[in-house]
């Protein structure tokens, strides 16, 4: 009688605990799935007015208050964006002008030119923080077309070329026959020159830089490689942040805002694919641009060959 005393007793004391973490199990699933992307999904109440639901209340309020923050900071960014994109537009317009009709000595001009070009910079800053402001309150338009990335890199290697001349870069291509995307052409341009600029930036003197597409499962794979003294242990997922630079004691010899990588993920992951940080060690480092091939997109197959956990740096 005793063991079987004992079993039910187990028994009933497992089913007892089971019910009473249940709850706390769902409360935990349900919290999960809340992120930046899909802040205004709530825990559901339980029905029974105890602890548990107390803190489910209490954190259905919270993330009311983060929403609602989140939503104030970007609806600011977005509006000082937009403000600050007519006044910088006509101030360059009237400084061109100036520069084109006026007879100024060589120092004038030298500023007038300085001016000009600080003007063009922060127009730059300027249309990042809108397409960011857009990408974070789900607002970024896409016009969508079947894109094939190796005739799109292929457009953008003249302007590559100017860019890595100076400093005597050899690009190298390693372009399969065709790989289509499905994707906004003009957005995936964009991010695409940012990574290549990226990785004329941050490259010596003489270096390499190697471009190769190819078609992985149901992924486009899009891999942008530079020479260089890499990225330190640790930062891998820091240099996607806004406004981050890499060595602050470079920043006058390279320019830049540090938003060019911020912008190609935001592309990236707004086409349903991602931008990956593979490898950097003093040898090389390696990009991942990934994209849902045009057949897998139009079929709504979502799954990719890379682990997250291969993006940090080697």
């Amino acid at each position: 009688t005793l063991p079987l005393v004992a079993l039910a007793v187990g028994a009933g004391g497992w089913l007892i605990a089971r019910r009473a973490v249940a709850p706390i199990q769902r409360i935990t699933a349900q919290a999960e799935k809340i992120s930046v992307s899909d802040l205004n999904q709530r825990m559901p109440p339980p029905p029974a007015k105890d602890e548990i639901g107390d803190l489910t209340r209490v954190l259905n309020e919270m993330f009311d208050r983060l929403q609602g923050s989140f939503e104030q900071v970007t609806r600011f960014t977005s509006d000082a964006s937009h403000e600050l994109k007519m006044p910088l537009t006509l101030m360059q317009a009237e400084v061109e002008s100036a520069l084109e009709s006026g007879s100024f000595d060589s120092g004038e001009r030298q500023r007038l030119t300085d001016l000009s070009e600080q003007c063009t910079r922060l127009s730059q800053i300027v249309d990042g923080l809108l397409l960011l402001s857009r990408a974070d309150d789900r607002r970024l338009a896409l016009e969508q077309e079947p894109v094939d990335l190796v005739r799109l890199v292929r457009e953008l290697l003249e302007d590559a070329e100017i860019l890595a001349e100076p400093a005597g870069l050899t690009l190298k291509c390693e372009l399969a026959g065709e790989v289509v995307a499905f994707g906004d052409r003009r957005l995936l341009a964009r991010a695409v020159m940012n990574l290549i600029d990226n990785a004329i930036k941050y490259n010596h003197a003489g270096g390499e830089i190697t471009i190769a597409a190819s078609a992985e499962g149901e992924q486009a794979v899009l891999r942008i490689s530079n020479t260089g003294p890499g990225i330190p242990r640790g930062l891998g997922e820091k240099i996607f942040d806004r406004f981050y630079r890499g060595d602050p004691s470079h920043s006058d010899e390279r320019p830049g805002h540090g938003l060019g990588l911020s912008i190609a993920r935001e592309i990236t992951r707004a086409h349903g694919g991602d931008l990956l940080l593979v490898r950097s060690d003093f040898q090389s480092t390696v990009f991942y641009l990934v994209l849902p091939l045009a057949r897998a997109a139009a079929e709504g197959i979502e799954h990719s060959p890379f682990d997250r956990a291969e993006s940090r740096p080697g």
